[in-house]
């Protein structure tokens, strides 16, 4: 896919910080339901804005000081490349994310951030960030949990309880493997919200190549 310009700064919110400390096995509560992140937990974290409100619209990850990760609208090749303008400046609240260089295995933890909504059909924007600890399931198990729904070698899926998952606002986030600190997926789709059905994200390994291809990190 051809990459995209931003004219505009990406708008960081203050949730960007420094690695996760004692708190990252905190998940009492979740992106559906709550969930605040500790200050400074993922610094690779970005929220897309509208330039007029500022409205967030979808959230991304920091891959180099100039390109950001992020999705498109087709299901089958959901990512896209973004390139700042001007570049990112790197300290102890903004730092880039390391990218998976190989598939997921089924039953990884994995956490996934972002400012999706925290509940549904009713929806609430939370201001703070929000994490969740999710489990990845196998494509196979994915396929059987949802069958008839458009599910490809190209994605991760994750799947915990009814009551944990993604919601609208999270799409973009990126997901990542708790053990080695790589992201592994970006939010795609799912059955909205949190209904007990597994979430769906873009394998970042599948398209490593191509992202370093066009973004030279």
């Amino acid at each position: 896919m051809a990459k995209f310009a931003i004219v505009f700064a990406l708008v960081l919110s203050s949730a960007l910080a420094v690695p996760l400390h004692r708190e990252e096995d905190d998940f009492e509560e979740r992106i559906i339901g709550g969930g605040a992140a500790p200050h400074g937990a993922y610094p690779y974290q970005v929220s897309l804005r509208n330039l007029g409100n500022r409205q967030h619209f979808c959230g991304g990850s920091i891959i180099s000081q100039y390109w950001v990760l992020y999705n498109s609208q087709n299901n089958q090749h959901d990512i896209s490349l973004l390139q700042v303008a001007g570049s990112i400046g790197f300290n102890n609240l903004v730092q880039p994310i390391s990218l998976a260089n190989g598939l997921l295995p089924g039953d990884t933890s994995c956490v996934l951030s972002g400012w999706g909504s925290t509940s549904y059909p009713n929806q609430i924007v939370p201001n703070a960030l929000q994490h969740i600890a999710l489990n990845s399931i196998t494509i196979n198990q994915c396929a059987n949990a949802l069958p008839g729904y458009p599910i490809f070698e190209t994605h991760v899926c994750t799947l915990n309880r009814q009551g944990e998952g993604a919601c609208h606002g999270d799409s973009g986030g990126p997901l990542v493997n708790r053990y080695n600190r790589q992201q592994v997926g970006i939010v795609s789709w799912g059955i909205p919200c949190a209904k007990g059905a597994p979430d769906m994200f873009t394998s970042v390994a599948h398209y490593r190549n191509w992202i370093y291809q066009v973004s030279g990190v």
